[in-house]
């Protein structure tokens, strides 16, 4: 075995901050390849308590950064750059404001797992701002809109069914 091999999330990385492929790592001679986390869970995760969903979020993204690093044609998680990271969150494949966020979540963890363990010298994911997501607004009806509707029903309360309706649109209008 490969001595001071680490884990995190599939993904193992050597003393020199290079992935291995997981197929390789019972060789005497392990061959260093490209970024793959699709392996095993890690004692990090675990030891951090992670949910389940988080854990299973956490692995998609680092799926998603290993995709990335695979076209930007880096191989080591110490060639990484700020930049980098910025790109991959704000950029790749043109993520949703909540994908976006999800991924600096999971750069962070990486991050500072590679740090705690050693890897790498600091953090540099700290450094990425949660994207900021807007509260949704509700959309409510103009006054114009509001006669508009009234008079559409009030024009079709002749019948029992158009009274009905007329009252029902008159409460939820007096009632929102």
């Amino acid at each position: 075995m490969i001595p001071h091999l680490l884990r995190y999330q599939g993904l193992a990385v050597d003393d020199y901050g290079v992935s291995l492929d997981a197929s390789n790592l019972g060789h005497p001679h392990p061959r260093r390849a490209s970024l793959d986390f699709r392996s095993i869970r890690v004692s990090h995760c675990e030891l951090a308590d992670f949910s389940a969903r988080s854990i299973q979020t956490l692995t998609n993204r680092l799926n998603e950064l290993a995709t990335f690093l695979k076209i930007q044609r880096i191989r080591s998680v110490k060639k990484v750059r700020y930049r980098h990271l910025i790109d991959f969150t704000a950029d790749f494949n043109a993520p949703s404001i909540h994908v976006t966020k999800s991924r600096v979540w999971a750069l962070r963890q990486f991050y500072h797992f590679l740090t705690l363990q050693r890897i790498i010298p600091e953090n540099i994911a700290t450094g990425i701002p949660y994207p900021k997501i807007e509260k949704t607004v509700p959309q409510f009806l103009t006054q114009e809109e509001y006669k508009l509707l009234i008079r559409h029903f009030t024009t079709r309360a002749d019948s029992s069914a158009g009274l009905r309706n007329l009252i029902i649109t008159m409460l939820h209008i007096t009632t929102n």
